[in-house]
């Protein structure tokens, strides 16, 4: 703790103590002295010649002499390199735990992505049907159609992410053109919103 013995020597215990560890080791000591405690054991914090405090465990026991307690004998162990290690023990565990959170998470994405998936089969294939009698995207019932195709069609890339996401990442990055997408999800989604919400948006010119 870098104390010298003539330091030692002048010092009392409370002047190795943090100001808030003070009269819980006086209650302790206190006990011994009268013999209700015989053996003391804990873990608590002691305060270096430096000014800092570092993780200890203390071990006291009562010093008797013809039947009368006559002090205490305290040994502080350093436990400093077990306190990190309990940390980085705690720190990897809750890694592991994230780690298998996110792999349920990944499991559950896949197994609705692929519920999705046959329920958008079925909306691709009559829309397709419809396409070939609504062909003409200048009437309401043609562009009813357009629309369907359209986000069906951003539906199903969509799953594929969600498929990429389940299979760790085993997907196939292409080219975004992020303005086309962001007019695409206000369209589908606009309606969603409560009338009393404005959405604004800005679409940088350069960016297709």
């Amino acid at each position: 703790m870098g104390y010298n013995e003539n330091d030692v020597l002048l010092m009392n215990i409370t002047d190795a103590l943090p100001v808030f560890q003070i009269e819980e080791m006086k209650k302790q000591t206190k006990k011994q002295e009268t013999g209700g405690v015989q053996r003391y054991l804990s873990e608590t914090e002691l305060k270096n010649k430096s000014g800092h405090v570092i993780p200890v465990e203390v071990s006291s026991v009562p010093l008797i002499k013809a039947g009368k307690t006559i002090g205490v004998f305290i040994i502080a162990r350093d436990i400093m390199e077990r306190k990190k290690a309990e940390e980085e023990r705690k720190l990897l565990e809750e890694q592991l735990f994230q780690a298998q959170k996110m792999e349920s998470i990944g499991r559950f994405a896949g197994g609705i992505a692929h519920d999705f998936s046959n329920i958008l089969a079925v909306i691709l294939g009559y829309a397709d049907l419809l396409k070939i009698k609504f062909d003409d995207i200048t009437t309401s019932e043609g562009q009813a159609v357009d629309r369907i195709l359209k986000n069906a069609k951003r539906s199903k890339e969509l799953i594929s992410q969600l498929l990429g996401f389940a299979r760790r990442g085993k997907y196939n990055p292409v080219p975004l053109a992020i303005n086309s997408l962001i007019k695409d999800t206000i369209e589908v989604s606009e309606n969603i919103f409560e009338k009393k919400i404005e959405v604004k948006y800005e679409l940088n010119n350069t960016s297709k």
